[in-house]
């Protein structure tokens, strides 16, 4: 079960690769 925390980590997690991808 994924939690708000969990949600909210991989969200950054693809804000950072997006970051590298630019």
């Amino acid at each position: 079960r994924k939690s708000a925390h969990d949600l909210f980590t991989a969200l950054e997690e693809i804000q950072m690769k997006r970051r590298l991808s630019q």
